[in-house]
This record gives C-alpha cells, sequence and structure tokens, in this order.
C-alpha cells in the first residue's frame, strides 16, 4: 500500500458566532422602578365663618341664607346698613312696642318714650279760661294715666282749655238769648208798671245793699237777671208799704233814713236818671220826694 499522504483537510473558517444578545429580562437583576410621588394630600376645608357660634346664632343665619356659598358677614353688614336707613334713627332711640299684660316691659316703653315717673313731674304751662285760669293738676293725672309725654301733656292742656272756652262761650250765647227773651217777656207783662217797678228794684237794690253781695246776685242770676229783677220789685213793694206815713206816726220799716241817703247819694251818680227828673219826670220827682220826706223827714 502506498502510503497514502495524509489528507490535509481544508482550513476551516471559524463560524461566525452571532453577538450574544443581552438578555431583556432578568428579574433577578431588575433594578428597582423609581417610587411615584405621593400625592398631595387634600387641602383641608378652610374654617367656616360662623365656627364659634352659638346653634342658635347658626341657625338663624342659616334661615337668613347668609351660611350659603357666596355669603358672608358683608352680608350682614349690608342688611343692617338697610336696616338703619329704613328705621331713620338711632338704635337707642327706637322702642318696643311691650306686651301691655306685662307691667316691667309697659314700664320700660313708657320711661323710653319720656313719660314721666309720676303725675307731679309734669310741667303745665298756664292756660287761660274766660273765667280763670285752667286747673292744671287736675289734668296731669289723666295725662300721666295715658301716658302722655311731657309735649303731648302740654298740648293736651292747651286743646282742654279750648274745649271749654268754646263750651263756655256757646253757653254763654244760650244764656244771653233766653234772657233777653224773658226780659221781653217781663217787659210785656208789666206795661204801664214798668216805671213803678224799677222803683222798686232800686229802693230795693239800696235798701239791702249789705245783703246783695257780689256772691247772692251771682246765685240769684244763676239762670237769669229776670228772677233777681222780680225778687227785688217784691221787696221794692213791700218796702213802700212799710214806709213811714207823713203824719210822723213810728213805724217798724226798712226803708230808714240812711237807706233814703244812700238812695240819693246813689241817683245823683245817674246822670240819666238826673237830667229826667230835671225835666220834669214824674215818677223820678215822686220818688225823689219821698226819699228826701224819708231822709230828712221833709
Amino acid at each position: 500500500m502506498s502510503a497514502t499522504a495524509p489528507i490535509e483537510s481544508a482550513p476551516t473558517t471559524p463560524a461566525t458566532t452571532p453577538a450574544a444578545t443581552p438578555p431583556t429580562d432578568f428579574p433577578s437583576l431588575k433594578v428597582a422602578a423609581e417610587p411615584a410621588a405621593p400625592a398631595a394630600p387634600a387641602a383641608a376645608p378652610a374654617p367656616s365663618w360662623v365656627e364659634g357660634m352659638s346653634a342658635d346664632e347658626k341657625a338663624y343665619i342659616a334661615a337668613k341664607g347668609w351660611d350659603k356659598e357666596g355669603k358672608g358677614p358683608g352680608d350682614i353688614l349690608k342688611s343692617y346698613r338697610n336696616l338703619e336707613r329704613l328705621r331713620g334713627v338711632e338704635a337707642d332711640r327706637l322702642a318696643k312696642i311691650p306686651d301691655w299684660s306685662k307691667p316691667e316691659e309697659v314700664a320700660e316703653f313708657r320711661t323710653r318714650m319720656g313719660v314721666p315717673e309720676s303725675a307731679d313731674k309734669y310741667e303745665s304751662p298756664e292756660v287761660a279760661l274766660p273765667n280763670g285760669v285752667l286747673d292744671a293738676s287736675l289734668i296731669a293725672p289723666i295725662s300721666h294715666e295715658l301716658g302722655l309725654t311731657q309735649p303731648q301733656h302740654a298740648q293736651f292742656l292747651e286743646a282742654t282749655g279750648k274745649l271749654v272756652s268754646d263750651l263756655f262761650a256757646k253757653e254763654n250765647e244760650a244764656f244771653q238769648r233766653r234772657d233777653a227773651l224773658e226780659r221781653q217777656s217781663l217787659d210785656k207783662e208789666l206795661g204801664t208798671a214798668k216805671a213803678e217797678f224799677v222803683q222798686n228794684v232800686n229802693a230795693a237794690k239800696v235798701a239791702f245793699a249789705d245783703v246783695l253781695t257780689p256772691q247772692v246776685v251771682e246765685a240769684l242770676t244763676a239762670s237769669g237777671e229776670v228772677p233777681l229783677l222780680r225778687v227785688l220789685g217784691a221787696l221794692g213793694a213791700r218796702l213802700k208799704e212799710h214806709r213811714p206815713p207823713t203824719n210822723g206816726t213810728p213805724a217798724n220799716v226798712l226803708m230808714t233814713s240812711e237807706v233814703a241817703k244812700a238812695r240819693m247819694s246813689q241817683l245823683r251818680t245817674d246822670k240819666a236818671w238826673m237830667q229826667s227828673h230835671a225835666d220834669g219826670d214824674t215818677a223820678k220827682r215822686t220818688e225823689w220826694a219821698e226819699l228826701q220826706r224819708i231822709a230828712f223827714g221833709e
């Protein structure tokens, strides 16, 4: 056997080994991810402006709607300012209408209104009446009972004075009309005896001058002057019946010398009467002669 030459194998080209692909998932080598930032805590709600108030106050604010969104103390201020404009006066000048069944509320109300503590605390202006001055002490208790203030009391006095004066004027007017009618009736009744009646009245006025005081005359003329004239006329007639006779015989008389002299003095001041006497008035001459006879015994 021939020696066989060793067979040379063809050179081999080393196979290209593909590049190793790095592993894409190595759980054991995984790098922990950055932890996510914690979520920001929710903002705490702003404290309510009604915090710290009582339950009643909160209920009142809720009833007004001031606790709703967008509402706040400014709304209360606005409401208060509007209230001030509506009432028109300061708070200290306001008075609450009381429960009239509660004396303490009524007393507070009267004080706020300016009612005096008692009737004698009123200042009463002087109010003139046709026959004097109005007695304010009779009106003040009424003013106090009604709860009138000082200005109201003064107005009440003025109104009362006017009322009394008006009533007095109307009553006096009616009195004068009635008296005038009675005088006309008396004149018709007397007729031709009127002159003698007047003489009797004048004689009685002189004889009873000390009795006919202003108070007595006022009482006798309360219903008119005619009743007084009738009384004086009757008294004068009785005086004539009791005068002393011309022969000088004593008698118990009312027409004394002093009374006759007083009557003559009175007539001397009556110019109209004296003029009629001088002109020859028979009745006046007769009366004068009779007075002279009684006064001086002539």
